[in-house]
């Protein structure tokens, strides 16, 4: 704990992962965790702070899991820590953590896991927009979500394919993929799916100058969020509500 309270330079906290990797691949003896343990765990990974000691911390837990023989949990400790990274803007680190934990869930087979962590490396190559990159990730956990059947994880993921091809410009393309994402989340009543997706819809169409289209479509899922609490959406939906207006020359 005192050398995790150090700021590392990057070569050393190349060293600690590659030490924590090395650790996890060779233990294979599986028990039940100790209580100690899992209080630690849930600790842990129930925790978000700004401090990057936290996620130092975090990779010593998920080698202590993987000693006791928990794999699944070790890998999720993992995704977590690079999301403590990415939430500290420390982007370079949280696809070094990502990257690394791809590599030993697909060693271990554990398969939701490296969804996970595919969809986590889509969207921070996203962020640091390496966009072929993040398109063909995704295309990658597309196929094993398709492959284990998780209807409600291929509409997220055709969401997020959507995003990418806003952000390059294919907006046609954008549009045809949040109609498959439409058609996924229809199968599986998810409200919250549906208005993320109508506040995307509404970003497409202002881009596409149907204005009146994106303002219906931007009040549609203002209605939405009275029942159903999404993070962002309702500013993002008066957002674009407003650059309809202000395309069509309207005050509101």
């Amino acid at each position: 704990h005192q050398i995790g309270s150090i700021m590392r330079p990057s070569c050393v906290r190349v060293v600690l992962l590659s030490v924590c990797l090395s650790l996890m691949t060779s233990m294979t003896v599986a028990a039940e965790l100790p209580d100690w343990l899992q209080t630690r765990a849930q600790r842990l990974m129930s925790t978000r702070t700004s401090d990057p000691a936290h996620i130092d911390s975090l990779m010593v837990l998920s080698t202590e899991l993987a000693t006791h023989g928990d794999n699944n949990r070790a890998a999720r400790c993992m995704e977590v820590a690079g999301i403590q990274a990415f939430y500290t803007a420390d982007l370079s680190r949280a696809l070094e953590i990502w990257t690394a934990g791809l590599g030993f869930a697909r060693e271990h087979g554990e398969r939701a896991r490296e969804a996970g962590f595919l969809n986590a490396l889509a969207i921070g190559y996203t962020e640091d927009e390496q966009l072929d990159k993040a398109l063909l990730t995704h295309e990658q956990s597309l196929g094993l979500k398709s492959a284990m059947g998780d209807s409600a994880g291929i509409s997220r993921t055709w969401g997020n394919i959507s995003v990418v091809y806003r952000q390059m410009g294919r907006v046609a393309e954008a549009l045809d993929a949040t109609t498959e994402a439409e058609r996924w989340n229809a199968l599986v009543g998810n409200d919250a799916g549906d208005i993320s997706l109508m506040v995307g819809r509404a970003s497409i169409y202002n881009r596409l100058g149907r204005y009146h289209e994106a303002v219906q479509m931007a009040d549609a899922a203002l209605a939405g969020l009275e029942t159903t609490p999404v993070p962002y959406a309702r500013g993002l939906a008066l957002l674009f509500r407003g650059k309809a207006h202000m395309a069509l020359s309207e005050d509101e």
